[in-house]
């Protein structure tokens, strides 16, 4: 809404924000499978999604302390290549996983943690089920991520930024269990804040309240 206001105009009409909704079956928790890689990655493989950042940060956590990252990178094959021969050259390849789509919550089981690198978004579904799922996520600073992230938005690294990035994986994979901690809090915060329930009473609210000033103008 606020972009609206910078980059088009201010409404004409009133305006309510709603946010998406997830249903309560979403905020059951999922296990990791035994090979489980540290990272996942899940979307589109296109330069707003900040993959090849994260590869360079997973380059620059092997370069700088040892440290090998692994990761699963899910989604559509189109683009893909471009992002398995930049980890060719970064010398990461062994340690990266690439996966044809699936559904979210059976990705989010081949995985510890989530990434989400992007470097624009509106407000994606794949943070909330990521967090509702109990998964701790690692998300930069852009579009709606901080507002579902609400007061622990000063979690979220800057996009674009490789160094950034590698240090919030340092941090989550040294602390495995305050990240646990860390993800049930977020999780408890969303939770009656983005339901299906919430948005549906929210948009029929507003069908309501459009219908009556509809009337009143006609009586």
């Amino acid at each position: 809404a606020e972009l609206y206001r910078r980059k088009v105009q201010q409404p004409r009409c009133t305006v309510r924000v709603i946010p998406n909704g997830l249903r309560i079956a979403e905020f059951d928790p999922v296990a990791p499978q035994p090979d489980a890689t540290d990272l996942l990655f899940l979307g589109a493989f296109r330069e707003l999604k900040g993959i090849d950042t994260l590869l360079e940060a997973i380059a620059k956590l092997k370069s700088s302390s040892g440290l090998r990252v692994t990761a699963t990178l899910v989604g559509q094959p189109e683009g893909r290549d471009d992002y398995v021969r930049l980890a060719t050259r970064l010398d990461i390849g062994e340690q990266l996983t690439f996966h044809d789509p699936l559904p979210a919550r059976a990705a989010f089981a081949m995985a510890h943690a989530v990434a989400v690198p992007s470097r624009a978004e509106s407000l994606p579904y794949v943070v909330l089920e990521a967090i509702a799922a109990g998964l701790p996520i690692i998300a930069t600073n852009v579009g709606g991520i901080p507002e579902i992230f609400g007061p622990y938005s000063s979690d979220l690294v800057p996009a674009g930024d490789p160094d950034a990035l590698a240090a919030a994986i340092r941090r989550r994979l040294a602390d495995p269990e305050r990240a646990r901690k860390n993800a049930d809090v977020l999780r408890e915060w969303v939770r009656p804040r983005f339901s299906v329930t919430a948005m549906e009473r929210a948009v029929t609210a507003t069908y309501i309240d459009v219908l009556d000033r509809k009337a009143t103008r006609a009586g």
